[in-house]
C-alpha cells in the first residue's frame, strides 16, 4: 500500500512536470523530469523504511484493517507487525488505559487532527513509551474511512520535562516541596478553594552560627534532620511540607478537625523538645487553623508565623544555642 501510496504521488509530480514543460516547450527534457522523479520516489521509500518514527493508515470502514504499518514499530515497540495485520483489534490492549479514549476519538474521527496528540503505547517488554503523533482523517467520497499517521517517540522528552517540573517545585536538598509550589498552594486555596486548613510555620534556631560555626555541611544535615522529623508527623494525602526558605518549613493539612490538627502539632513540639542534649531547642513552630481558606490565607499565615515567634522567643528565654 505504502508503494501504491508513493506511486500516485510520483506520478502526479510527473504529471505536473511533464505539463510545465510542455508549455514551456520543453519536452525533451521529459525523461530526465521522471528520473528524476523516480529517484525522489525510492528515496522516499527508503527514508519511511528505515526512520524510526512509525508510520501506519489504519481503515475503519468497512471493518478495523490496517493497510500499512512501517517496520519501525518493531525496533521501537517490539510488534510483530503480520500479528497487527491478522489482529487489528488488538491495539485497544496495548494503549495505556488513560490514554483509551485519545485512541477511540482517533479512530473515530472525533479529535482534533489540527494538534498532535499524545498517547502511550506498551511495548513487548512491557513498558509503556510516549508517543507525540501527527494523525490525519481519510475521507472516500466524503466519508470518514480511517486514519493515517506518523507517531514520534517522545519518552525521553517527557522524561526531561518531569524532571524539571520537579526540579521547579521541590526543594535539592530535602526533595521536601519547595517555596514556589507553596506559594501555589496557598493561591490556590486563597482564590479557588474553600476548605478547613491547618498551616504549620517550623523554623531551625540559629542555624547561621551552626554554619558558621561547624561548617554549612552540619547545617545541612540538621535541615535534613528537620525535614526527617517533619515527615513523621505529616504523610500520605491531606498533608504537604514545604521548605520555604532556608531555615523555614512550613506544613499544610487539608481535611482536619481543629482539634486533631492542634493535638498533631503539640505532639510534634513535644518531640522536638525530647531530643538528645545536642538537637534539643533546635525548632520553633507554630500553627493557626481556619474553617475557610477562600480569602483568609494570607491572615492564616500570619498567625501562624506569628505563633512560631512567640515559641521562639520562649525557647531563647529558657536554653542556650544549640550545637551540632
Amino acid at each position: 500500500m505504502l508503494y501504491y501510496i508513493l506511486f500516485l504521488i510520483s506520478g502526479f509530480l510527473i504529471g505536473t512536470i511533464l505539463t510545465s514543460l510542455y508549455k514551456k516547450g520543453e519536452l525533451t527534457r521529459k525523461n530526465d523530469a521522471i528520473e528524476s522523479v523516480e529517484r525522489s520516489k525510492h528515496e522516499i521509500i527508503d527514508l519511511v523504511e528505515h526512520t524510526e518514527d512509525i508510520i501506519y493508515f489504519f481503515r475503519t470502514t468497512p471493518k478495523f484493517q490496517y493497510v500499512y504499518m512501517s517496520p519501525s514499530v518493531n525496533k521501537v515497540l517490539g510488534w510483530d507487525i503480520n500479528q497487527h495485520y491478522e489482529n487489528p483489534d488488538e491495539i485497544y490492549s496495548l494503549i495505556h488505559p488513560d490514554d483509551y479514549l485519545t485512541l477511540k476519538n482517533k479512530i473515530y474521527g472525533k479529535t482534533d487532527f489540527t494538534k498532535p496528540l499524545l498517547q502511550r503505547w506498551r511495548s513487548t517488554k512491557g513498558d509503556y513509551i510516549w508517543f507525540e503523533e501527527s494523525a490525519r482523517p481519510v475521507y472516500e467520497n466524503g466519508q470518514f474511512v480511517g486514519v493515517q499517521g506518523i507517531l514520534r517517540n517522545i519518552t525521553e522528552k517527557i522524561a526531561m520535562q518531569r524532571k524539571l517540573e520537579y526540579q521547579s517545585t521541590h526543594d535539592e536538598l530535602t526533595q521536601l516541596l519547595n517555596r514556589n509550589a507553596f506559594r501555589d498552594k496557598i493561591n490556590h486555596l486563597n482564590i479557588l478553594a474553600d476548605k478547613s486548613v491547618g498551616l504549620i510555620i517550623c523554623d531551625i534556631n540559629d542555624l547561621k552560627i551552626i554554619n558558621d560555626t561547624n561548617g554549612h555541611l552540619a547545617g545541612d544535615q540538621l535541615i535534613q534532620y528537620t525535614a526527617d522529623f517533619l515527615k513523621k508527623y505529616f504523610y500520605g494525602e491531606g498533608h504537604e511540607i514545604y521548605r520555604i526558605g532556608g531555615d523555614e518549613f512550613a506544613v499544610i493539612t487539608t481535611g482536619l478537625m481543629s482539634t486533631t490538627f492542634v493535638s498533631l502539632h503539640h505532639q510534634l513540639v513535644n518531640e522536638s523538645l525530647n531530643q538528645p542534649a545536642e538537637k534539643q531547642g533546635w525548632l520553633s513552630s507554630g500553627c493557626a487553623y481556619i474553617d475557610s481558606s477562600k480569602g483568609n490565607m494570607d491572615k492564616l499565615f500570619k498567625l501562624a508565623d506569628s505563633e512560631m515567634y512567640k515559641h521562639k522567643k520562649h525557647i531563647k528565654s529558657h536554653s542556650n544555642v544549640i550545637s551540632i
